[in-house]
């Protein structure tokens, strides 16, 4: 195995995870204020490394992260799998609340307020569905699959959770960047994690906005009704809204920031754990069809038989002083946002 790939996937986490968090902050401290602006920012500045690495090396990006075209089959399949793959993430998002708090809500809330639709679905899920998978399941895994690949996928996946500093992003990213890992090797290409990012990402965009669209709608029709002396649909609509103030200046406000309490989250559990044991099921399936469609049936089957591209590898070969300081920065931040 060449050690230089490793090295570099992981000095390339590092300046990854310095840039889109250090250089960020210091953008702000020199006085940028808008949030989608900064967002952007992030991720740029994450995959900026990712870029110069190949350019110092003389690779082929392309070629490097194993973006390569897909057929019409399998992009048809890949549908029921980035609807599975977010059902499971959806069990674990829900899982974690029961323990720390929904830390997108109110930030895609805020953003949501300021900006029109088609720029944050361009900023939250196009820009990420490219700059991060072209890092995560790009770079980073590109270079640890030359060791164990069945390891380069969790350690990628690992990292992939630690990078969103927190533990309620951590919970469902982890999940994410190891399915996403292994879609990628069904299929022999990174543009099946880059669109089923897209999905995931940009369904959540689509739906706040949807929602908001349609609280707004049920304030109209309050007030219609209000003026009216309708009081029977004024009570209808306050049903439907489980009952918050629809005279409240600040009603939507105050309906996109009611938090999920404890007894809500302890009864989705159960459904949703149903629909993500259901979906894995599926998706194991689904997967291994993806492998047959793809020609890759006997690589796939082979990497969950211990099948290592370097028999004598180790399985901590991923290790360096580069990873170390990286997963050290992560949870150091992860950490003081606990008790911020």
């Amino acid at each position: 195995m060449n050690r230089n790939e490793v090295t570099g996937a992981n000095r390339v986490f590092l300046l990854s995870i310095l840039g889109s968090n250090l250089l960020v902050l210091a953008m702000v401290f020199l006085g940028v204020r808008e949030q989608i602006f900064l967002q952007f920012l992030t991720e740029l500045f994450m995959v900026l490394p990712g870029i110069l690495y190949f350019v110092i090396r003389r690779k082929k990006i392309f070629e490097s992260i194993g973006l390569f075209k897909l057929s019409k089959k399998q992009l048809l399949l890949l549908i029921p799998i980035a609807i599975c793959i977010d059902k499971v993430a959806s069990f674990f998002n829900i899982f974690s609340q029961l323990f720390v708090s929904n830390q997108v809500g109110g930030y895609m809330l805020s953003l949501t307020s300021q900006y029109p639709f088609f720029l944050v679905f361009a900023i939250i899920a196009i820009e990420p569905a490219i700059c991060e998978e072209m890092i995560y399941r790009g770079v980073m895994y590109q270079g640890y699959r030359k060791g164990k690949i069945l390891t380069a996928m969790l350690v990628s996946g690992f990292l992939f959770g630690l990078m969103h500093m927190n533990l309620n992003q951590f919970s469902y990213a982890f999940a994410i960047g190891v399915l996403f890992a292994i879609l990628n090797e069904a299929m022999g290409s990174i543009l099946p994690s880059m669109l089923v990012h897209l999905y995931i990402n940009g369904r959540s965009v689509i739906l706040l906005y949807g929602t908001i669209a349609v609280m707004k709608q049920v304030k109209l029709r309050y007030d219609a009704a209000k003026l009216a002396g309708d009081t029977k649909m004024q009570e209808l609509l306050s049903k439907f809204i489980d009952g918050l103030n629809l005279d409240a200046d600040q009603f939507l406000e105050n309906y996109m920031n009611t938090q999920t309490t404890r007894e809500d989250i302890l009864s989705l559990l159960p459904v949703t754990l149903i629909i993500a044991v259901v979906s894995l099921v599926a998706l194991i399936f689904l997967l291994s069809l993806m492998a047959k469609i793809s020609g890759r049936a006997a690589h796939f089957h082979q990497i969950f038989r211990g099948g290592k591209k370097d028999g004598a590898q180790k399985w901590y070969y991923f290790i360096s002083p580069s990873f170390l300081a990286g997963v050290l920065f992560c949870i150091g931040m992860m950490t003081l946002q606990m008790f911020l």
